[in-house]
């Protein structure tokens, strides 16, 4: 990532709009849900790294708090950290305001998948380097980053939305803290869909007729080399996502057309498979 690229993401982490509570649908809620009870027995401390703005942390602060002595979150991004209800430190990952083993658990959630080559290394070793008894992760599963990627209307720069600049199976993870004294203790897979194969032959269908370099940028995604984003976007988009939070979670369906019973009952009959959203592995000192 260019110097250029990483100043317009920091940018784009400072819209109060994606720190806003609603911003995150209900399956981002059951995953802290999940991910808080993977936390082992005998943890008094924990600090999230990456913790945007308190999702988990807040979660923990409401549901666990009479568990913990101390929960700390870190984040490079200030408008996030004024919405997580504990402690702070405006901080990368790569350069921990912390000592050594400060922390019975140290989490970093939905961050690794942002980090170049260049500093996810030094993230990695800040994060057992303060850890004094285990670890949990937790990135998107076998994200396919080039589907994912959009055009900028400007100046036609190809590039992913979310900054995602790597993925992750479950080999990767297994692997992630070995040089660091850590050793994987489990794996869990988070946020599961069933999606027929038909489904998924009809989006590699679609992908090939319709290049993700054609797909207009979210809201809230500024383009890493011109600078390019329409913000007036943000608040409708934040107040869709609020008006889909009051329908329980679920946009509105449109009536029935005729024959669908029939179109259900054919596609009820298709073979299915798993598809997870997410990844999660644990580790404990060695």
């Amino acid at each position: 990532m260019t110097v250029e690229a990483s100043r317009y993401e920091q940018i784009a982490y400072e819209f109060d709009e994606i720190w806003d509570e609603d911003w995150f649908p209900a399956d981002d809620h059951q995953r802290v849900r999940t991910l808080a009870t993977l936390i082992p027995s005998g943890i008094d401390s924990v600090l999230d790294v990456g913790c945007g703005n308190g999702l988990f942390l807040n979660h923990l602060g409401r549901h666990y708090a009479s568990r913990f002595v101390r929960l700390v979150g870190v984040d490079r991004s200030a408008a996030a950290v004024r919405k997580v209800r504990a402690g702070t430190a405006l901080a990368s990952a790569g350069h921990l305001p912390f000592a050594a083993c400060q922390f019975d658990l140290v989490t970093c959630m939905e961050v690794l998948e942002h980090l170049p080559s260049a500093t996810i290394g030094s993230a990695l070793s800040e994060i057992a380097r303060v850890a004094k008894k285990s670890i949990i992760v937790s990135v998107p599963y076998d994200e396919d980053l080039a589907a994912a990627e959009c055009e900028c209307p400007a100046c036609s720069t190809r590039f992913n939305p979310d900054y995602h600049v790597r993925s992750f199976q479950e080999r990767t993870l297994r692997a992630l803290f070995r040089d660091y004294s850590f050793d994987l203790a489990t794996i869990e897979y988070l946020g599961g869909q069933i999606v027929r194969y038909d489904q998924a032959f009809r989006e590699r269908v679609r992908q090939a007729f319709r290049p993700s370099s054609r797909r207009t940028p979210p809201s809230y995604a500024i383009c890493p080399s011109c600078g390019f984003h329409d913000k007036s976007r943000l608040a409708e988009d934040l107040a869709n996502r609020r008006r889909v939070k009051d329908t329980g979670g679920h946009r509105e369906a449109a009536a029935p057309l005729g024959g669908s019973r029939l179109r259900s009952l054919v596609r009820s009959m298709l073979p299915t498979h798993t598809r997870y959203r997410w990844i999660a592995a644990t580790y404990e000192r060695a």
